[in-house]
């Protein structure tokens, strides 16, 4: 036996010192494929082609590696050395024949994979394998590479519409990617997010909405005008939305439920399934049944077609005595009927308690229901609005009028409706900003509407009533004016009192929901998209890629001009602080 345990001896060693080595082998690779997973996925987690992506991703990576710098020492290797890596961001990868490789990404709009390499270790084997023939050596190099990307997000609580890139150049000379990093940018600069637009739906272009398909299949007027009024909103994802551009249902009309306004033809009753904002200050007036006030049906403070928003209106004029007729009115630009006028220099004997009012007006004229107690030119007169909504932008340079210059009147918004309030100075300094003319303001609508819900029932807040409340003249006999006579109640708060009326109450991020007039919609880059094919020439598509899921504030209700566009402004991402359910899927690609 002695001649066969001789031979076999080496042999059964031999055996037993290359399964070593192969498990050992096997330990390393594998701790080193984990590794180079783990720090792909951390950082493909970051790149959600918002600014600062690729550095976010760095940053992951250097974070999971340091956390676990102990158990990223590989073993199994003699010395075990600590682990390294490398890295590498690709708008697109190769074939998966190629290995790991793609086209190099330009920035954080389009890097949407993160490759990772793990520098290769040598080991040494236990078996001497430079006894065996070819191999000249004992020692083996060992790596290990990964690829994960983003492979998109799923948002809920999502209203059925879509909004064309505002920031996307409109001559359709941006790639998609240009067009995202320029979405992007803009919801980094204030100055920008505060430019009104006037989104309109009579094209695929910047400064342009439309429908979204739903899962229900939805195409008549009666379940969209649900669908649109709706609280509860659908789950999208940006890998891609279908477009229903080409619908022709107008149903704009029920976005007003979010305003507390539920006068739609056909009507819709104000319930839990589409309750308002809890600030729906919009400078409207109510309607009247019998000598109590009717929310449910108010319109707009003003009678002509111009949406104005400017409480107090100063213009110059001539008063004679005896006459209730003002003459050579230097300007009558808002001036509407029932409105009260401040004068100055007493010629009409009117007070701020108890003010003249505007009985009608037209080129310089303006007839009072006082009569003058002396002549006077060039009276200074103050016409007093009672309320008023969010001020427009004083114009609308670009997109074709779609987008506002940012130039609004926070001042005088914040002077007729929180008289009693702080001041507008306060109030820009507590946002950061100024509240001021147009030319001073530097902050948003949104920032003013959120200051108003935070400080509620103060001086300030949701609760405080528009105008000089207690006026003599007008009857009013408490603040909510609930005894005034029918025509001349002219003050409102922000509080929705029609669905108050009917046991529903308000919704936004402060009672758990999701903020009523920040509509969450998908974002889409239409002329990119449009030469990629992925919208079609009518408008519709199946599968077209979204750039970002955005937040658009409305400013006014839509009836407040019924002209065909949302106004409003862009204020951001939706995140989590939005009440909505945000599901990010990272994948591991090799």
């Amino acid at each position: 036996m002695a001649p066969y345990v001789a031979v076999m001896l080496p042999v059964l060693v031999g055996f037993s010192l290359l399964a070593l080595d192969a498990s050992r082998r096997m330990s390393l690779q594998t701790q080193m494929q984990a590794a180079a997973d783990g720090l792909a996925l951390a950082g493909a987690r970051e790149l959600n082609k918002g600014a600062g992506a690729e550095s976010r991703a760095i940053s992951a990576m250097a974070n999971a590696y340091g956390s676990t710098k102990s158990a990223n020492t590989v073993v199994g290797v003699g010395s075990s050395p600590t682990l390294t890596y490398t890295y590498a961001f690709y708008s697109s990868l190769s074939a998966a024949s190629e290995g790991v490789s793609g086209v190099e990404a330009n920035g954080d709009s389009d890097a949407k994979y993160v490759a990772v390499k793990v520098t290769p270790q040598t080991w040494s084997t236990i078996l001497p394998a430079t006894f065996l023939a070819s191999v000249p050596t004992n020692a083996f190099a060992v790596g290990a590479d990964a690829v994960a990307g983003f492979a998109g997000t799923t948002v809920c609580s999502v209203a059925p519409i879509f909004v064309c890139n505002p920031y996307e150049s409109s001559s359709g000379s941006m790639t998609d990617a240009q067009a995202t990093a320029a979405l992007y940018a803009a919801f980094d600069n204030p100055a920008i997010l505060r430019r009104q637009l006037k989104l309109n739906r009579n094209g695929v272009g910047p400064g342009h909405f439309g429908w979204l398909n739903t899962a229900d299949g939805c195409k008549d007027s009666a379940c969209m005008a649900a669908n649109i009024a709706g609280v509860s909103g659908a789950c999208y994802s940006d890998a891609g939305v279908s477009l229903a551009i080409g619908n022709t249902n107008a149903v704009e009309q029920y976005l007003d439920a979010r305003f507390d306004i539920y006068n739609q033809d056909p009507p819709l009753p104000a319930s839990s399934a589409d309750p308002p904002s809890v600030n729906v200050r919009k400078g409207y007036l109510p309607g009247h049944k019998a000598k109590a006030v009717d929310w449910c049906t108010a319109a707009p403070a003003s009678a002509t077609s111009e949406y104005y928003t400017y409480p107090s209106d100063r213009t110059v004029g001539t008063v004679t005595k005896d006459s209730a007729i003002l003459t050579e009115v230097a300007s009558t630009t808002g001036v509407t009927t029932g409105e009260p006028i401040v004068d100055a220099a007493g010629a009409l004997a009117s007070t701020s308690e108890n003010p003249a009012g505007v009985s009608g007006s037209g080129g310089s004229t303006i007839t009072v229901s006082s009569q003058a107690s002396e002549t006077q030119a060039s009276d200074d007169l103050t016409v007093e609005w009672t309320t008023s909504g969010l001020p427009e932008d004083v114009s609308f340079p670009s997109l074709a009028g779609a987008e506002g210059d940012g130039e609004w009147d926070c001042a005088d918004y914040w002077a007729i409706n929180h008289p009693r309030g702080p001041s507008a100075a306060t109030v820009g300094t507590a946002l950061g900003g100024v509240c001021g003319t147009p030319e001073q303001t530097t902050v948003s609508r949104y920032q003013v509407y959120r200051y108003e819900i935070a400080d509620g029932t103060g001086a300030g807040g949701i609760a405080d009533w528009s105008g000089r409340n207690g006026w003599a003249s007008n009857g009013q006999s408490d603040l909510q004016g609930a005894n005034s006579p029918p025509g001349n109640f002219q003050t409102e708060s922000g509080a929705p009192f029609c669905a108050s009326a009917s046991g529903v109450s308000g919704v936004d991020t402060t009672t758990g929901g999701v903020d009523r007039r920040n509509l969450i919609a998908p974002i889409v880059n239409c002329l990119a998209q449009t030469a990629l094919g992925n919208i079609t020439g009518a408008g519709a598509s199946s599968e077209t890629p979204v750039a970002a899921f955005g937040k658009f504030f409305m400013t006014q209700p839509y009836s407040a001009l019924n002209d065909g566009n949302l106004y409003g402004e862009i204020t951001g991402l939706v995140s989590s602080a939005d009440n909505v359910k945000i599901f990010n899927l990272v994948q591991l690609y090799r």
